[in-house]
């Protein structure tokens, strides 16, 4: 019985304590709570500025990060697509190397001296 009359005591008290740190404390969506004493910390101040350092303005920054990786992005859709070229570059080639004559006289319009090249196009609507 002795033992219940301490806890109640204790219990008081400790609701009076936790309404004094209410009133000094600061919470952060209810879930993280820390006096005043705590936030100023010279190891918490330290922590955030060099948290803060780091995230802006530190050479590798979150936001140099960002940019190199949107310009890795551009570059490879650019090698992409010049690799694509270079396929089709590969496969004209080997045609201009089979049928050189048709190709000059497809893409260049060359002729013989008695031949007459007539061009019809397709009309596009």
């Amino acid at each position: 019985m002795l033992t219940i009359g301490l806890n109640s005591i204790n219990n008081s008290n400790h609701i009076d304590m936790s309404k004094k740190e209410k009133l000094h404390s600061i919470s952060f969506g209810g879930y993280f709570t820390f006096s005043k004493a705590q936030l100023f910390n010279k190891y918490v101040i330290v922590t955030a500025a060099f948290l803060c350092w780091m995230l802006f303005f530190d050479k590798n920054s979150f936001p140099a990060n960002y940019k190199l990786g949107k310009s890795v992005d551009k570059l490879e859709t650019a090698k992409a697509d010049y690799e694509k070229k270079i396929v089709q570059a590969r496969i004209e080639k080997k045609d201009i190397e089979q049928n050189k004559e048709k190709y000059a006289r497809e893409k260049f319009l060359m002729h013989k001296d008695n031949e007459d090249v007539i061009v019809i196009e397709k009309s596009k609507k």
